[in-house]
């Protein structure tokens, strides 16, 4: 496979940062390389890791989605949230 451009946290223009690596993606390649784990080589998952990213990252489709869910805020704590609309129940 040929060597990927360095790939981390992107900016707003969409260029490459250097904050490290983007905890959203890291995430959804965690999980989604999971299930494998256990069953690939070494290099396998390594490569696959990298397309995953690549793909998450980069991929016209996915990418704004991943921009968009970065830009959600995490709620600031847990527990029970008021019903929008107001009112009674």
């Amino acid at each position: 496979m040929s060597p990927t451009p360095q790939r981390g946290r992107a900016t707003p223009d969409g260029a490459a940062s250097d904050q490290g690596p983007d905890p959203l993606v890291e995430a959804f390649v965690e999980q989604a390389m999971a299930p494998y784990g256990a069953c690939l080589p070494p290099e396998a998952a390594a490569e696959l890791r990298e397309i995953l990213e690549a793909v998450l990252e980069t991929h016209p489709a996915v990418a704004p989605v991943v921009d968009r869910l970065r830009r959600l805020r995490p709620p600031a704590r847990s527990g029970a949230r008021p019903k929008r609309g107001g009112g009674e129940p």
